[in-house]
């Protein structure tokens, strides 16, 4: 089985303990969210599986593509059915992608090993 390194973002920045619960909250509620998952996630998962087969994976710019496209999106969401939450901060949004990150790279490595033994 290929094994692919795990990454280990080092958080550069100090989050309050209510920006922490927010971004934990967040993740939670929308990781859970099917529609969200299908539409955004499963792609993103397909994406970062072609750059690992490819060779052109880079981990950091993985989570800030996170951030930039489906924390935005989830945070849409989120203010849409929970009500407004204020504006979020980006060290938030970076720690929500963080968050999610783990949970994505491993299902792109999971996709990575059934292309490669079709």
């Amino acid at each position: 089985m290929t094994k692919f390194p795990s990454y280990s973002f080092g958080t550069k920045f100090s989050l309050s303990s209510g920006e922490e619960i927010t971004a934990q909250e967040i993740y939670l509620v929308e990781s859970n969210d099917a529609d969200l998952y299908r539409q955004m996630v499963e792609p993103t998962i397909k994406n970062y599986a072609r750059k690992k087969i490819a060779g052109t994976y880079d981990a950091e710019k993985a989570v800030q593509g996170i951030q930039n496209n489906l924390v935005r999106e989830a945070l849409r969401r989120y203010k849409k059915e929970q009500g407004d939450i204020g504006k979020v901060n980006a060290d938030t949004k970076r720690r929500i992608a963080e968050l999610w990150f783990p949970e994505i790279d491993e299902a792109a490595n999971d996709e990575v090993e059934q292309r490669l033994h079709k």
